[in-house]
């Protein structure tokens, strides 16, 4: 639960948001309002992010998956993080 926790503040937190660690956050809200981001950027962020942020995660199978729909006052980005441990499979939405 921790490590879901973690990822959360991760994913809805924008760069320099975190004082004294600018690097911290998946900045999603930027990426939503510029134009023509290829979902394999946002993907990389993530995973960049939770390698420097959240190293307990990378001992644990994870499947991340993004896509993007367009909206009426902006785009919608649906983030799919499958977690597997040994006990308990978690499913982000």
């Amino acid at each position: 639960e921790f490590v879901i926790q973690k990822l959360e503040v991760l994913l809805f937190t924008n760069k320099g948001d975190v004082l004294g660690d600018p690097d911290f956050g998946a900045n999603l809200e930027y990426y939503l309002w510029t134009t023509n981001v290829p979902v394999a950027k946002i993907e990389s962020e993530i995973k960049s992010q939770i390698n420097k942020y959240i190293p307990e995660l990378n001992s644990m199978q994870y499947s991340l998956s993004t896509d993007i729909y367009e909206g009426t006052a902006r785009d919608i980005l649906q983030i799919n993080i499958k977690i597997k441990d040994n006990n308990i499979n978690f499913l982000i939405k």
